[in-house]
């Protein structure tokens, strides 16, 4: 059944995003912290335009069981066609890229079900990668371009993916300074300058929250400590990762 018309939550934090869904089609675009009263008119701590896309069909249909259905549909088949031009910018068959963007599906089936607008940013991660790659294989103004805006984009849908995309472009900098590949280096200053004008909204936005009192605590609370990242996997299983990819960057390339 149904409360109020809100379908019943799967996990803890469902009811949290439906909030500040409804905020945004109530007209509240900043949707401000839901959880709290005294909030509820100020910025929210984690702003994001997830929660506008993901409330798109909410407003055209004002109905939660479409919402949540249609964001169960479109946004992992974006995320596999994203995946599967990834794949196909990496040099895989038609055929491997394919089951790569469906290997990794199956992989994130239950992520993409969650009834919260997680789906949007899965959808962003894989934009930000295919265009990472395209640029590497090809610095020309129009990837340019695109690697800027998906980058500030990034930010802009998902905090924490910003802070994937600044990294990216950072090690991917290191890389290029230390081979002293100056075009690559000037290529990249330009673009990160224009992704932080594109996203310089954003930072006035959250700028006032650094003085509010309830922030520190709330970045320590969800931000660093408990928070869904998962602190023991990512030193078992990212350290490998990241020897990997030291490795394929050191090892022989054709870019």
């Amino acid at each position: 059944g149904v409360w109020d018309g809100v379908p019943p939550a799967h996990i803890e934090d469902a009811l949290f995003y439906y909030s500040r869904m409804h905020e945004v089609i109530d007209g509240n675009f900043f949707f401000g912290n839901p959880a709290y009263i005294e909030h509820s008119k100020s910025v929210a701590s984690s702003f994001s335009i997830s929660e506008w896309m993901a409330a798109l069909p909410l407003a055209v249909t004002h109905s939660w069981a479409v919402t949540i259905i249609w964001n169960n549909i479109f946004w992992p088949l974006l995320t596999v066609l994203l995946l599967y031009f990834f794949f196909r910018a990496l040099e895989f068959s038609k055929w491997g890229s394919a089951l790569g963007a469906f290997f990794v599906l199956l992989q994130m089936i239950l992520l993409f079900e969650r009834p919260v607008i997680m789906q949007v940013p899965y959808a962003a991660f894989a934009a930000l990668m295919l265009v990472g790659v395209r640029w590497l294989k090809e610095d020309t103004s129009k990837n340019s371009v695109w690697l800027a805006v998906v980058s500030a984009a990034a930010a802009l849908v998902w905090v924490f993916l910003g802070g994937v995309a600044a990294l990216m472009l950072g090690f991917v900098f290191v890389y290029f300074l230390w081979l002293r590949d100056w075009p690559r280096v000037r290529s990249l200053l330009k673009i990160g300058l224009f992704s932080i004008l594109l996203v310089l909204p954003l930072i006035v936005l959250q700028a006032p929250l650094l003085f509010d009192s309830s922030y520190h605590d709330m970045l320590m609370r969800f931000g660093l400590v408990a928070s869904h990242i998962p602190s023991t996997d990512a030193w078992y299983y990212g350290r490998w990762l990241a020897l990997l990819g030291v490795a394929l960057l050191l090892g022989p390339h054709d870019y």
